[in-house]
């Protein structure tokens, strides 16, 4: 049997200073690929503007992997259409794709969704989330509690209300935080808010890197809570969180027959 083919869709890249301590996005996602056997090529989607480009890295692939981002679907970028365009042709052929984070929110924006600033404020924490009576059954989460911590880091989120106008988005999982944690469109399309691939040294390195950010909107919404050194000291590694991405792997794209 061949080696299932992945795409690790790049559309960002870590600030310079948590770079020049853990490296990139494609090495904390190549960390969790190397226990599947499985060969991944990469495409750097935000420095690709043309549709057709986009669309032609999902020739020969078994499965796609959208990364985060520092970039906003609440200020387009030329790329972004493309970036939407590949998720929309995913989508018809019914090809294994997971979003994270910013990925996440393409996929609800390109289904029928809405993007917004979290009226909620920043996420940058490891926090509970909980799967509702779809989330227990995919097996996105297979083995997983109903309750279990991740690794988050985002400003936007997809709009719970939006989805009345795109019935092909279920919700699969949510927090007090944003009501949409993660989500399904179709059989094989999956997306989360949060980082499978965040360690917590990684975490805590975003938590570092924007603790002014986060310190300011903490105090904008008397929210005390969310203060960056609080936040600092309930970060923890995500065996769970890195469990999606295994599963997304493993009864996602393995699955697939051709």
């Amino acid at each position: 049997m061949s080696r299932k083919q992945v795409l690790l869709y790049v559309v960002g890249a870590p600030s310079e200073d948590v770079r020049a301590e853990f490296g990139t996005y494609i090495d904390w996602f190549a960390r969790l690929f190397a226990a599947h056997d499985i060969d991944v090529r990469f495409f750097d989607g935000h420095l690709e503007a043309g549709v057709a480009g986009h669309l032609s890295q999902l020739r020969g692939v078994d499965g796609v992997v959208i990364t985060g981002s520092a970039a906003s679907l609440t200020v387009p970028e030329p790329w972004m259409d493309a970036t939407s365009a590949m998720v929309q042709r995913a989508h018809g052929e019914q090809m294994p794709l997971l979003g994270v984070c910013f990925g996440h929110q393409v996929i609800g924006a390109a289904l029928g969704g809405r993007v917004i600033r979290n009226p909620r404020g920043w996420q940058l924490a490891s926090a509970d989330i909980e799967l509702n009576e779809h989330g227990r059954g995919d097996p996105l989460f297979a083995g997983l509690d109903t309750r279990f911590r991740v690794n988050l880091s985002h400003q936007d989120i997809v709009c719970e209300t939006s989805l009345a106008s795109a019935p092909q988005l279920r919700v699969l999982a949510g927090n007090p935080k944003a009501a949409i944690q993660a989500l399904a469109a179709g059989p094989n399309m999956r997306g989360v808010q949060f980082h499978p691939e965040f360690s917590g040294p990684i975490t805590s390195a975003y938590i570092k890197s924007r603790h002014a950010i986060l310190a300011a909107d903490a105090h904008s919404r008397q929210a005390d809570e969310d203060h960056p050194d609080l936040l600092l000291a309930q970060v923890c590694d995500s065996p769970e969180g890195e469990a999606v991405l295994h599963n997304f792997l493993t009864h996602f794209v393995a699955a697939q027959r051709h």
